[in-house]
């Protein structure tokens, strides 16, 4: 059974307190509607889901997660229906007219805007059910713009074409998605959810991330890091990665499963 982490912001881990206010990682939370999400970036311009914008944003704009990717703890879940019901007994409006806040009459305060409503009132949520692992690989793992575009991939576009070890479904689905913030790095045997400079193009940054120890959709613990193993790999090799030549093999996962890693 999985233990479920506390309702606010404040009570998560520290390093998932720290990457949502992290303005260059894309992790979002809103306070308004208790929901944590990976970003989605649609097009090649970061800014368009700048982090100090998404509070209170449409869900199109994030995909959610349902566990802490650093205490592997199941988070408290969404309140975006609790909200809505009360905005709707307040306003004496349409339960369905409340998507966005434009949409909103004047009643909508502050406090509506972040935890602050739910809190001051008590609301919450009956336990979530403590679900366990997804099944892994339901699918064919597939990088889909690859199909399209070739081999002339930009650097901000990559995605492992090496199946990851760990892939449930909801990762999976993820995964086969470039717009989608999370990436693997299969050298290193390392997950992370990207970093970004919101002033530059997304697809041709170098891939930057925040190193995640648990799948953010079904709390199961990812495979230890390979990183240090890799340095001193190529140490024995006498390469040095940032000025000379690092062999193909050594830039996919074949070097650490050949190893027995």
């Amino acid at each position: 059974m999985r233990r479920i982490s506390g309702p606010r912001l404040q009570d998560q881990h520290e390093l998932l307190r720290a990457a949502v206010n992290d303005p260059e990682v894309c992790l979002g939370y809103s306070g308004a509607h208790r929901s944590y999400g990976i970003f989605e970036i649609f097009g090649s311009m970061a800014r368009c889901v700048h982090v100090s914008e998404w509070n209170g944003a449409p869900s199109s704009m994030r995909y959610d997660i349902d566990y802490c990717p650093w205490s592997g703890l199941l988070l408290p879940g969404r309140l975006s229906f609790q909200r809505q019901r009360l905005l709707a007994k307040i306003g004496g409006i349409g339960l369905y007219d409340l998507n966005h806040f434009e949409e909103v009459p004047d009643f909508l305060t502050e406090e509506f805007k972040s935890e602050a409503w739910w809190v001051n009132r008590g609301i919450d949520v009956k336990p979530r059910p403590r679900f366990g692992p997804r099944s892994w690989k339901p699918r064919v793992y597939r990088v889909r713009y690859r199909d399209e575009m070739g081999l002339e991939i930009p650097p901000g576009l990559y995605r492992s074409i090496e199946e990851p070890p760990h892939l449930c479904e909801t990762m999976a689905g993820a995964m086969s998605h470039v717009c989608t913030m999370i990436t693997y790095i299969p050298w290193t045997r390392e997950y992370g959810i990207r970093k970004l400079a919101w002033h530059r193009y997304v697809d041709y940054q170098p891939i930057r991330m925040v190193k995640i120890d648990y799948c953010p959709w079904c709390g199961t613990k990812l495979p230890s890091s390979l990183k240090q193993a890799w340095y001193d790999q190529l140490s024995l090799m006498r390469i040095d990665p940032n000025h000379n030549f690092v062999p193909p093999y050594m830039l996919s996962d074949k070097w650490w499963r050949i190893l027995g890693l």
